[in-house]
């Protein structure tokens, strides 16, 4: 085993997303908007053993290979990245830490894929560029989506809020100052794969009636795109209440849902959009907190349910991407042991990108790295 004399502890990070507008229109061709959300990391660790390899993941603690479907990605991740790495005969335990919820559409799996995978990497001394961690990470996706867009693949390891299309990525021109984004969490487990699958098999049956509302989905989507690069606080909020809207014809919301949209509409309207940006955050967790008994502490989600006030702010009106190892320090306290095509968009922004956003890919097919596009 002298070719693996040099193994040692690895260590892999992503993080969790959140998608404004998209996630199911995505799929058929129109764009998405996402945002990284790099206060909720999801952590992990590759040990080198002697014996069989492991996995310490939510509440199952074991053998790999005994983990059963529900780590079925988590394990595929394992594999593509010790064949990547030329380790395949090395047995490794794999523990993973996150900071964040699973099945909550924050983009778990992807996040403990390419965790485990960057973690897999390290151990082995294995470099790869990104657009090979995104193949790796689409590899593992195919068993927990089946078809994945590639979206929560690149959100998860994005420095800065993009929009995805077609298998293409970009930074997102993002001019919205001093306004808050909410994530409020139902509390209730959901399947990505199963939401997808059972939207395509009703659309293959009753084009005539899903079909425009997929459009319509698209469209909200573009509003969205222009609202957010003009500085339209209003005009975003509109695409989003409508969005939910189709979402709730396309029966793919909950009632509880329904209920947290409600007060946070009803947050919005006792705040002056042309003045109190600001305070918009502040009123609507309120408005949450007291209707839907969530917990709010501060910046971050520390409790769930939860509701969270993150910035979705960029002082420059340019683009929302940090510059190489300017990320956020600050964690929650508790953290849970966790798993798991169109025409290329033309870009409007004129401003200046930093170094993380300057990404130029080869393919734009599904299990290889999605383009940044300028």
């Amino acid at each position: 085993m002298d070719r693996h004399s040099s193994l040692r502890e690895g260590h892999g990070q992503t993080w969790a997303k959140a998608i404004l507008l998209g996630e199911h229109s995505v799929v058929y061709g129109h764009p998405a908007v996402a945002v990284p959300l790099q206060d909720l990391r999801m952590r992990a660790t590759a040990r080198p053993t002697s014996g069989p390899s492991t996995l310490t993941s939510l509440d199952y603690s074991g053998p790999l290979t005994q983990a059963g479907p529900r780590f079925a990605s988590v394990a595929r991740a394992f594999e593509v990245a010790r064949e990547f790495s030329g380790c395949l005969d090395q047995a490794l335990e794999i523990t993973t830490v996150s900071d964040f919820p699973h099945e909550r559409g924050l983009g778990s799996s992807a996040a403990a894929a390419g965790a485990i995978i960057r973690a897999v990497l390290d151990a082995c001394g294995r470099e790869a560029a990104a657009d090979e961690l995104f193949a790796l990470t689409q590899m593992a996706e195919q068993i927990a989506h089946g078809k994945p867009s590639g979206l929560d693949a690149a959100a998860t390891c994005s420095p800065c809020p993009i929009r995805f299309q077609g298998g293409q990525m970009r930074p997102l021109s993002q001019r919205i100052e001093n306004a808050s984004l909410i994530i409020a969490d139902s509390g209730i487990h959901g399947s990505t794969r199963e939401a997808v699958g059972g939207l395509r098999r009703r659309y293959e049956n009753d084009p005539d009636n899903i079909g425009p509302r997929i459009n319509r989905l698209g469209a909200l989507t573009q509003n969205a795109i222009m609202a957010l690069d003009q500085a339209d606080a209003p005009a975003l909020g509109v695409a989003m209440d409508e969005a939910h809207a189709v979402l709730t014809e396309l029966s793919l919301s909950l009632p509880i849902l329904d209920d947290l949209t409600e007060a946070a509409r009803s947050g919005k309207a006792s705040a002056d959009f042309k003045t109190a940006y600001a305070d918009i955050g502040t009123q609507v967790a309120e408005q949450l907190k007291s209707r839907a008994i969530l917990e709010l502490y501060g910046h971050h989600l520390e409790l769930m349910p939860i509701a969270s006030a993150l910035c979705f702010t960029t002082p420059t009106a340019t683009c929302c991407c940090p510059t190489a190892g300017n990320t956020p320090t600050k964690k929650p306290k508790t953290k849970s042991r966790h798993t798991g095509g169109s025409a290329k968009p033309k870009n409007k922004n004129g401003g200046r990108k930093t170094e993380a956003c300057r990404r130029t890919s080869k393919t734009s097919t599904n299990t290889s790295a999605p383009k940044w596009t300028n």
